[in-house]
Order: C-alpha cells, then structure tokens, then sequence
C-alpha cells in the first residue's frame, strides 16, 4: 500500500474517449433553513472552521461553505420564494440537495452526458459561487442530484 501524505489527492484518472472525467469531489450541497443553525450546529459537533459566507441576490440564494477535510460542506440557504432551494424545502426538508463535481471543461462534460442519455436540469452552463455548472436530473444518476462544474480558477483547490 502506498501512503500519500495528508490532504494530497491523487490526479484524476483519464479514461479514453470521455470527455467527463472527474478531477474531484468540490462539495456536497445541503438545502437549510437557517445558514446560522446550521453553522453552529456543525462547528459544535464536528470542530468546523469558521464558514465563508456568499450570497447571490439575483439568484435568490445564501450559501455558507465549510471546509471538511478536503472536501466543502456548502448549506444553501433561500432568500425568497422563487428559487429551487424553496420548493426542495417544501418537499423534502432540510436535508442533501447535490454533490458537485469538478470537471476540466464544462461544456464538454454536459455534451458527453447528453449523449450517454443523462437528463439535465440546465443545459446552458450558469455562473455560479465556485464556478459554471449544470445540474443532472436525479433520475439519469442513480437518485442522486449531481452538480457538474468547471471550478474558477481561484477555486481549483478550495
């Protein structure tokens, strides 16, 4: 067995012919109702690092992001009634919304899921807190939301 030191992550494994490798795992998303709550309770019982606080007032959406030993916790918080965050509350309560992971280019890796038959929320890529992504519609992966995105660059090792 090989021993790799402490927080380093081993280069993503290219496969040939797909366009969507995974660099890594960025964060996994978590739907909440009070970013504050939340923070605290997860600073209490697990020893988390202060939170670094975003907020995109266009799109409706508070985030508190929380580094978990390499990987992002980020609780997303609504700030209004029309955001997908809203409805996912209503119907299923506070609880895990998506995992995202990190691709090299976006627009490819939302072409090579398209042709392999993968549903998409959102085919245009959008800008948002940690980069430009489209969402999978659960039903294409397995029950699970995925988030694709192509990390800024001062993002890449967050």
């Amino acid at each position: 067995m090989t021993s790799r030191p402490s927080g380093h992550r081993p280069p993503p494994r290219n496969v040939a012919g797909n366009s969507c490798t995974v660099q890594r795992m960025h964060h996994v998303g978590i739907a909440v109702k009070s970013l504050e709550a939340t923070v605290a309770l997860y600073r209490d019982l697990f020893g988390l690092p202060e939170p670094v606080i975003m907020e995109n007032k266009d799109r409706g959406v508070r985030a508190a992001v929380m580094n978990a030993g390499g990987t992002n916790l980020e609780f997303l918080q609504p700030m209004n009634d029309k955001n997908p965050f809203t409805q996912f509350l209503a119907q299923h309560g506070e609880g895990m919304h998506h995992i995202c992971l990190a691709v090299e280019d976006v627009a490819k890796a939302r072409d090579h899921l398209q042709k392999k038959g993968v549903k998409l929320t959102n085919t245009d890529p959008v800008a948002g807190f940690n980069g430009h992504y489209v969402f999978t519609d659960p039903s294409s992966t397995g029950g699970v939301r995925i988030e694709i995105s192509q990390l800024y660059p001062e993002k890449a090792d967050s």
